[in-house]
């Protein structure tokens, strides 16, 4: 059967997609390409229903384990997460890329790093809506975001206004007269979901829209991690955030932070992007003892230049920035993590970690091991997917 790879997804409606998974796996060493979804793997038996790829068509094949897989799909019922969790538990069908969990458990292993904690935003779970408010009173604006949230979706940015309170949600924004109202609002959001509040950072540019900076990183074939480009998600007046999906634009780096910052400052802000951008991920493996092979990292710079770390996404969306990142075609999206899976088969290693790093992860005992994977990552290498 020789080398295959693996690619497991939610749905199976692309085939240009496919396609172009074929083409890169045969032009990069492997012998064939398995595309399955989680509900085709027969952890007892070692099999796998899936597809192959003849001339764009899928062919349905049952095969046994592919050599290394990468996972592209977004899962959202609990079955299917379940499924995944069984699968990417088991060692003889390795992966390129992992889960991370949710966004309070990412918060707390970027943590753990002494070069991070200055650029992570004071942030944690809300447990009762006296906390909000509280947080209100002591920092007097608070983002609160969904823990398992994505696209920015469901993301809520509270003010205390003198004895009420503004209540801002995509382009809503309701006065709410009292703390007692406020409480209610709160209880009704966290019989739903679960949240974290975060202190508001002023990250709005020069005409009052929020911003963020977008890192794109990946593994090459030598399993090193490379900075594929950086781009500025610009929101749409009026939003409380930067998603391109909620009518946000991308935008150069260099240009858009000179704009704001002057030419001199916005170099040496673009050099510690750069910096910060590669020293998270490498921090990431070592907090979770799992390879990933691309990450989507977003950074804020706020009005005095200090960055911070808003979150990292697993699986981010390349071709919603192809222009900024010169990315021409779904083939050059996927060719570094194919490379680096076979980077993976060829040296049976997935990459070095530091051992400064795994010192500072053995040194901290984490009580959030068994935090669920959430749904947060989607089929973002194909157009009409909906990026972060």
């Amino acid at each position: 059967m020789g080398n295959v790879l693996g690619v497991m997804t939610n749905r199976l409606t692309n085939r240009a997609l496919f396609q172009a998974f074929e083409t890169v796996a045969r032009e990069e060493g492997f012998d064939d390409v398995l595309i399955f979804t989680p509900a085709g793997v027969d952890v007892k038996r070692k099999r796998v229903s899936g597809y192959t790829v003849r001339n764009g068509e899928l062919v349905k094949k049952a095969a046994g384990y592919p050599s290394i897989s990468y996972d592209i799909g977004y899962y959202s019922s609990p079955q299917t997460i379940a499924q995944v969790r069984k699968i990417k538990s088991t060692p003889s069908l390795p992966f390129i890329n992992y889960g991370l969990g949710n966004k309070w458990a990412i918060h707390k292993r970027l943590a753990i790093f002494s070069r991070l904690r200055p650029h992570l935003i004071p942030t944690e779970p809300i447990r009762n809506a006296r906390q909000v408010i509280q947080l209100l009173e002591k920092n007097g604006t608070l983002m609160l975001k969904p823990i398992n949230g994505k696209e920015g979706k469901g993301i809520i940015r509270l003010s205390k206004v003198g004895n009420t309170y503004l209540l801002e949600k995509e382009l809503q924004k309701v006065v709410v007269p009292s703390a007692t109202d406020l409480s209610k609002r709160i209880r009704t959001l966290l019989h739903k979901e679960q949240y974290i509040g975060q202190k508001w950072i002023d990250i709005y540019n020069q005409d009052g829209k929020a911003y963020d900076i977008r890192s794109l990183m990946q593994k090459d074939k030598q399993g090193e991690w490379r900075l594929v480009g950086m781009a500025v998600r610009q929101g749409a007046s009026g939003k409380v955030t930067s998603n391109l999906m909620d009518g946000g634009t991308a935008y150069p780096v260099i240009p858009y932070l000179q704009a704001q910052f002057g030419r001199k400052h916005s170099r040496h802000l673009y050099q510690r992007l750069e910096e910060l951008s590669l020293y998270i991920p490498p921090c990431l493996e070592a907090a979770y003892r799992r390879p990933q092979a691309d990450l989507g990292i977003d950074l804020a710079v706020d009005k005095t230049g200090h960055i911070y770390i808003i979150e990292v996404n697993i699986k981010p969306g390349k071709l919603p920035f192809r222009d900024v990142f010169a990315i021409g075609n779904r083939e050059d999206a996927i060719r570094l993590p194919v490379q680096y899976a076979g980077y993976c088969l060829r040296s049976g290693k997935q990459g070095k970690t530091p051992k400064a790093l795994l010192a500072a992860v053995n040194s901290v005992k984490l009580e959030d091991e068994a935090v669920p994977t959430p749904a947060i990552s989607s089929d973002s290498l194909v157009e009409e997917e909906k990026p972060k």
